[in-house]
């Protein structure tokens, strides 16, 4: 945190602001900007994903359909397949979409100046985080799997503090895959795996530390009349610091949620 002196102030974001500051702060990382400058980055489909995109391209994307696996209030679901978009691969100024056909060989020609760009669907307190597939081949995980844990690319892991679970994901994913206890019923399509995440986190606490070199410290989550998924931070550093802070949320509120497109 800078020096002079401090200042706080509370703030709240819905998800959908969470996402947009988290997709600014993605795209101001120095392991991303070497990426763009010396390497290649796969950003994977996701609802945070697509604002982390959008930051990184300056396109707009269609957010209703930039994901795979999505939970709806019916459950554990799909994005409708014929309207899905591919994840992005972004190298040397170029843009272009990568088929799932094709994900796996582009990333088993990546290498440490690369990056992935992966979202996650729960964080614990630990700050492991944690994906759920609902593909038994693994899905995007399963394509990315070798090129993080044996070719050195990097990871990143945009994710919000509305998915932070009280208990820990290696737990979750030990219970889920026990072989013995069968799952009876579920509402939406079956859990498949679920994978720990082996990179570098970004919540909303790192996102405002790379943008305006803050701490934000979480006070209240949830709220009602679309707030729900909310975070309500401290925010805390010198005055020109907490100021920055204040501008840049303030150009986040208003960002409408998404609705998405599950699969009918």
């Amino acid at each position: 945190m800078a020096e002079g002196k401090v200042i706080r102030a509370v703030l709240t974001l819905t998800s959908s602001e969470s996402k947009r500051l988290i997709g600014k702060a993605v795209a101001k990382m120095d392991v991303v900007n070497r990426a763009l400058k010396q390497g290649s980055i796969i950003i994977g489909v996701g609802t945070t994903n697509s604002f982390v995109a959008e930051e990184i391209t300056g396109r707009k994307i269609d957010r209703n359909h930039f994901s795979a696996g999505i939970i709806t209030p019916q459950g554990l679901g799909i994005t409708s397949p014929s309207k899905r978009l591919y994840p992005l691969l972004v190298r040397r100024g170029e843009i272009s979409l990568v088929k799932p056909s094709d994900l796996r060989k582009i990333c088993d020609e990546l290498s440490s100046k690369d990056v992935i760009i992966k979202g996650a669907n729960a964080l614990d307190f630990q700050r492991n985080a944690g994906v759920i597939t609902l593909d038994p081949s693994g899905g995007t995980m399963g394509a990315i799997w070798n090129a993080i844990n044996n070719r050195g690319v990097k990871l990143v892991v945009p994710v919000g503090l509305e998915k932070m679970i009280p208990g820990l994901i290696p737990d979750v994913k030990k219970k889920l895959e026990e072989g013995k206890v069968k799952i009876w019923k579920q509402m939406g399509v079956p859990p498949n795996k679920v994978y720990l995440l082996p990179g570098e986190v970004v919540t909303e606490i790192e996102a405002f530390r790379i943008l305006s070199n803050v701490e934000a410290t979480p006070m209240a989550a949830g709220g009602i009349g679309g707030a729900e998924g909310s975070i309500t931070l401290l925010i805390e550093g010198n005055e020109e610091s907490v100021k920055k802070a204040w501008e840049i949320a303030s150009q986040v509120k208003g960002e409408p949620p998404i609705k998405g497109d599950p699969q009918g």
